[in-house]
């Protein structure tokens, strides 16, 4: 690390200290396992960023570490060290040219180009798992509606291993689109003109992980269209349950009634994942922010990642008669420019007790992952702080904010099973009293506290807010 110049005449040009050959990471004076990802320089900023700055050229390294479990908005502090270490975690991930694989999962891509993932917990194999497609969309923001013909990638080219273990295994590789760049012929069709339109794909595979990551980026230059990112669950005729704010619903197809004028949309929302389950086989697609879905015959799930049109509403779509909001053009609505997406796929049993905790405690280290914050400027190690723990298999985190009136913190879940579930919130915090409430934060009953923990029982399918303080 090196202060560098922030203004004329303050100082002269510096230069990094560079960082050991290795280096390692210890909690409470035990060294961690390790493994380094990147190493760049990059400018570090502290203080006010205007008045009087403190920014120096430091050498930082992305790396990751295996950690014991930290409670929700818990801290736990790490000491970097000036050697590196060989010390094992419990897990591995492995690695080859087109492979990666820990105790749960294996993911290859073959010859061909298509994804393969093969669960060791279930005996299942998605002998091609992922593949894009774009279709033209003359409709508006109310109602998709759709033109010509389906272009289709199904092949991942150009796939090279970029991380290969022991704890982040990572294969990266393309697909590629030729995308018509727009609707022609008064919009009924799409026209002959296209434009390449590569997709990168990474598929992240961490040492102890029941998931395998996958993250989607590309560049848009076409209108008038809709690509989706499909995953290929092979559960054909299975049924889906959707992710939704109070819990998992069992999701079908909406049927218009008898008379009806307008064309039922097949896609639906999902909050943060989407599961299909046949029998004693299921797989969830967990998707960090995009939310609308469709789940198709034979069993594929697609998700969209872009959808370009440039109207609020139309008035000549035959899936709806006339308007259904002003009409206005909206070309931003096009979504010219970069893109990006981050999913998860899990592979797991029927939908049971079991099965339903496991994605829900899945979706968690999926989007809310453990991450860790260089303190450059500490004068010492920080001391760990304890988070906020939901205890009770099959009950799912909701919310931990301030009461609406500022005396209590709430703590809410909801019980995603048809039975009865104990329950205890554990918090890093003293709790002098607790009380049951409703939705709207009414206090209802005293809690039972015990042991700095306060338990409750939650009925089948409900809804559970406390307040404590």
């Amino acid at each position: 690390m090196a202060h560098v110049r922030v203004g004329p005449g303050s100082g002269r040009e510096a230069e990094p200290d560079a960082l050991p050959p290795a280096f390692s990471l210890s909690r409470h004076g035990t060294p961690l396992p390790l493994q380094i990802l990147d190493r760049a320089i990059r400018y570090d900023r502290i203080d006010s960023p205007l008045d009087y700055p403190d920014e120096a050229l430091v050498e930082s390294a992305r790396a990751v570490t295996w950690l014991p479990p930290v409670g929700g908005y818990g801290t736990t502090a790490l000491a970097i060290g000036g050697e590196g270490s060989d010390v094992q975690a419990p897990s591995a991930a492995r690695a080859g040219d087109r492979w990666m694989e820990n105790e749960w999962l294996r993911v290859s891509v073959d010859d061909d180009g298509a994804v393969q993932v093969a669960s060791a917990s279930t005996a299942m194999t998605l002998a091609s798992v992922l593949s894009l497609e774009d279709v033209g969309d003359g409709g508006d923001l109310y109602t998709p509606s759709r033109r010509g013909a389906t272009v289709r990638a199904q092949r991942l080219e150009g796939v090279r291993l970029t991380h290969g273990g022991p704890l982040r295994a990572e294969l990266a590789g393309h697909f590629a689109l030729d995308v018509p760049v727009a609707l022609a012929h008064r919009r009924q069709s799409r026209s002959a003109e296209s434009h390449a339109m590569p997709v990168s794909v990474t598929l992240t595979l961490d040492a102890g992980d029941r998931f395998v990551r996958i993250r989607v980026q590309g560049e848009n230059a076409c209108r008038d269209h809709r690509l989706r990112i499909v995953f290929h669950t092979g559960l054909a005729g299975a049924s889906t349950v959707a992710d939704a704010a109070f819990g998992p619903v069992a999701r079908a197809p909406i049927v218009a009634p008898p008379g009806g004028t307008e064309i039922t949309p097949p896609k639906a929302p999902l909050a943060r994942y989407v599961t299909r389950h046949a029998g004693s086989r299921g797989v969830t697609v967990y998707s960090d922010g995009l939310a609308e879905y469709e789940s198709l015959d034979n069993g594929d799930v697609a998700v969209t990642l872009v959808r370009a049109v440039g109207e609020l509403s139309r008035s000549d779509l035959p899936e709806r008669p006339g308007h259904a909001g002003w009409p206005s053009p909206t070309p931003d609505a096009q979504c010219l420019g970069s893109f990006e997406g981050r999913f998860a796929l899990l592979v797991h049993g029927g939908r049971d007790a079991a099965t339903l905790d496991l994605i829900e405690r899945t979706c968690d280290d999926v989007l809310v992952p453990l991450t860790g914050l260089t303190l450059r400027a500490a004068v010492g190690t920080p001391h760990d702080r304890a988070g906020v723990e939901l205890e009770g298999a099959g009950l799912a985190f909701l919310a931990c904010k301030p009461s609406d009136d500022g005396a209590w913190t709430v703590l809410r879940c909801v019980n995603l099973l048809d039975q009865a579930v104990p329950g205890a919130w554990r918090c890093g915090f003293p709790i002098r009293q607790a009380m049951r409430a409703r939705l709207d934060e009414t206090p209802l009953s005293a809690a039972d506290v015990s042991a700095g923990a306060v338990a409750f029982e939650a009925a089948p399918r409900e809804i559970v807010t406390l307040l404590v303080r």
